[in-house]
């Protein structure tokens, strides 16, 4: 893809500028980089809980006259967050950040359209897969593969199971699925 070909070029042009920074020993290397956050959400996360510095939201690495933030998300338990998944289901929600840890905040329902045309298929395929890896068997496994909409036929399901079971180092894999 155009995107990914100019991101390579992109990397590569800033990996050759620090290069040239960190090698040019006539100026300290924070007068060319000058330290500052990162905007990686996990520093937020990681200060606000060592510190225990409230917060909902961290700052986005773009330049301009004021900070620009958004909202922390992680990965957490459900636990009533989200009104229509199971409460032992992983969910990607805004969160509130302290020293006591990270706290969901209340999403509520969903509109009726998005739970049935997005969230329940994901959470069928979930069941399906979990089903597949704790029975085992070729069958559970098939099952869980024909239903996904990038299948095409049974002998695409076939030829992956076979390729992933026979690859080196899922021996263990392929008795558990065989």
């Amino acid at each position: 893809e155009i995107g990914c070909a100019f991101r390579v070029l992109v990397v590569r042009r800033n990996i050759e500028e620090m290069a040239r920074i960190v090698y040019d020993t006539s100026k300290p290397i924070v007068s060319s980089i000058p330290p500052k956050p990162s905007g990686e959400v996990i520093a937020t996360l990681i200060d606000s809980i060592y510190n225990d510095k409230p917060t909902d939201r961290y700052p986005l690495p773009v330049p301009g006259p004021r900070p620009l933030y958004a909202p922390i998300y992680v990965n957490i338990m459900n636990n009533g967050a989200i009104a229509e998944i199971p409460n032992n289901v992983v969910v990607e929600i805004p969160v509130k950040v302290d020293g006591k840890g990270i706290h969901a905040k209340q999403v509520g329902s969903l509109p009726g359209k998005v739970y049935r045309y997005a969230i329940l298929p994901r959470l069928m395929k979930m069941e399906w897969a979990l089903e597949a890896n704790l029975k085992g068997g070729r069958d559970t496994l098939f099952n869980w593969l024909i239903v996904d909409v990038r299948t095409k036929s049974t002998k695409q399901v076939d030829d992956v199971i076979d390729a992933i079971l026979k690859m080196p180092g899922n021996e263990e894999m392929a008795k558990h699925f065989s």
